[in-house]
């Protein structure tokens, strides 16, 4: 335990050494109270064990158990307690909450996930709990904070197959989204344990997972700091920027000019159209040079030029598309758009970036070809009809109107 690892380990104490009693197990194996009173002060213990001595903890007030039990609440009332509590519900499951015990990892069914985590016990799947029965169940109630996904008993040769990853696989294969078995997995463990800065792939939390590469798109990036931007540009990942959705929710500017000049691919995104009422390039482009002109106090800074390259090239470029697309070649697809120059907003036109960036909307496109083929011709859609389209669009948002009247009444 004091020797210093590349890794971070920390220590659960062993709660149930023996695990029943010295008479059933000849190990010679003993850790009593005072054991684990030293033990509680070390700073990289943050558990206490799988407490598994059953007819201790649920029958016998003064077993070592729960004299156990009892000493790391007195010292620590907030360390996590692991529990073995397996096939047991009712009134025997409440004897071992009274115990303290506050999770457990034995195997589970549907029914024994509701009944735990309705009473407060925190779960923690291993491979043989991972069925589609339990996934859905997870799901279909949205357990993510209560559930995690671990590893138990793992052998060296079984790591040869996988670890952890195995199991997310799994999760997935039975019916889990995708994004929600690898929080379970990272981050709702860390909360378990009491980590406030682990378990998430974000700027100010330890780096405990390294997935980084050339295929990751950084959405955003509003904090990151100068030791991000050189992690991310040792890993060549590219970066979106949106600019519109970033100001609209004031959680500020992302340093895109030292994102650049320390050679990150930037492009230009828009989010979500809830989070910047629009998916209209145009109006990011604006967006990002008043934006950062403002906040480097420079009106320098950025030229024209240089935003309309994010926002085609540069955007191709954070794909990974630009051999492809992003730019009028021969040997590209035929991705293009005019703009049209005769409205008022339009006139008089002196720089075309310029035209482009600080006065030009959407409305100021006449005509859109996707790959050689036109969708939009003067202004209007060739391949579709817009009045269906709003139609059938409405039609589908009948739900969703419900709910905001809703939500709109009982605010």
């Amino acid at each position: 335990m004091q020797e210093k690892t590349y890794l971070d380990i920390f220590y659960a104490i062993p709660s149930s050494v023996p695990s029943t009693t010295p008479q059933l197990e000849t190990t010679g194996g003993l850790i009593e109270v005072k054991e684990v009173v030293s033990l509680l002060k070390h700073p990289k213990v943050i558990a206490l064990g799988e407490a598994m001595n059953f007819k201790g903890i649920t029958d016998e007030p003064n077993s070592l158990i729960r004299q156990i039990l009892k000493k790391v609440q007195d010292t620590k009332p907030f360390m996590p307690l692991e529990g073995h509590i397996p096939n047991v519900s009712g009134e025997t499951l409440a004897k071992f909450m009274f115990a303290g015990l506050t999770a457990d990892h034995t195997q589970q069914t549907p029914e024994s996930i509701l009944e735990k985590v309705t009473n407060g016990i925190f779960l923690e799947l291993q491979k043989k709990s991972i069925t589609p029965e339990n996934i859905k169940t997870i799901v279909d109630y949205g357990l993510y904070e209560h559930v995690a996904l671990i590893t138990d008993d793992i052998m060296a040769d079984d790591l040869l197959e996988g670890h952890l990853d195995t199991n997310v696989r799994l999760a997935i294969e039975c019916g889990m989204p995708v994004e929600e078995a690898i929080y379970m997995t990272t981050y709702t463990p860390t909360r378990r344990m009491g980590f406030q800065y682990r378990g998430a792939i974000a700027s100010g939390f330890l780096a405990d997972l390294a997935i980084l590469n050339k295929k990751v798109i950084a959405a955003h990036g509003i904090f990151f700091n100068d030791e991000d931007i050189k992690i991310l540009k040792e890993a060549d990942v590219a970066v979106s920027h949106c600019i519109g959705a970033n100001t609209k929710s004031a959680k500020g500017v992302a340093p895109v000019q030292k994102m650049i000049q320390a050679g990150l691919r930037v492009g230009l995104g828009t989010d979500g159209p809830s989070s910047g009422n629009t998916l209209d390039l145009f109006t990011q482009m604006k967006l990002f040079a008043n934006f950062h002109k403002t906040l480097l106090q420079d009106r320098s800074a950025f030229p024209a030029r240089d935003i309309v390259r994010m926002a085609t090239i540069g955007g191709a470029e954070v794909l990974g598309l630009a051999s492809k697309i992003g730019s009028l070649k021969k040997g590209k697809k035929a991705d293009l758009i005019l703009v049209e120059t005769n409205s008022a907003n339009m006139f008089p036109i002196f720089d075309p970036y310029s035209v482009l960036v600080y006065s030009a909307n959407a409305s100021n496109v006449q005509d859109v070809m996707i790959n050689g083929k036109w969708i939009v011709r003067d202004k209007l859609l060739v391949q579709q009809d817009l009045s269906t389209l709003r139609h059938n669009l409405s039609k589908q948002m009948t739900h969703f109107r419900k709910i905001a009247i809703e939500m709109d009444k009982k605010e």
